[in-house]
């Protein structure tokens, strides 16, 4: 990660890393995120046929499905997670958007995040190292 935006929030909430795999017919996310002091890796494999794809990390559950912006400069990911915390099954909606640079060696990602208890927005950029 290169820059980031995440206000007062935990840097847990966007990958430190990305590496990203891309074929006509679907898009792989590697990310490797800081969970309390212990790095998490997880896969997600998307087609762009609009499909849910489900992942279950540690103690959570991600349907999502990805598209391209209507003017195809961006990919946007729509996703329901549920993290369970100590027995407590907790619900929320995330956008996740991934852009590039003109010279293609940054990568621009927005996560927005929404739910009955919490809304926010980070930013991070990564480079393409």
């Amino acid at each position: 990660m290169v820059n980031s935006d995440f206000e007062n929030l935990p840097t847990s909430f966007a990958a430190n890393e990305f590496k990203i795999l891309q074929n006509q017919n679907s898009i792989k996310f590697d990310r490797a995120v800081l969970v309390k002091d212990s790095i998490i890796k997880v896969t997600e494999e998307f087609k762009f046929d609009g499909r849910i794809s489900v992942t279950t990390p540690q103690n959570r559950k991600k349907e999502a499905s990805i598209k391209w912006s209507p003017n195809g400069t961006s990919l946007i990911e729509t996703a329901t997670q549920t993290v369970n915390d100590n027995g407590i099954n907790n619900q929320f909606q995330s956008i996740e958007t991934f852009s590039m640079s003109a010279d293609k060696k940054i990568l621009f990602y927005t996560r927005q995040v929404i739910s009955d208890k919490v809304n926010f927005t980070i930013k991070a950029t990564y480079d393409k190292n």
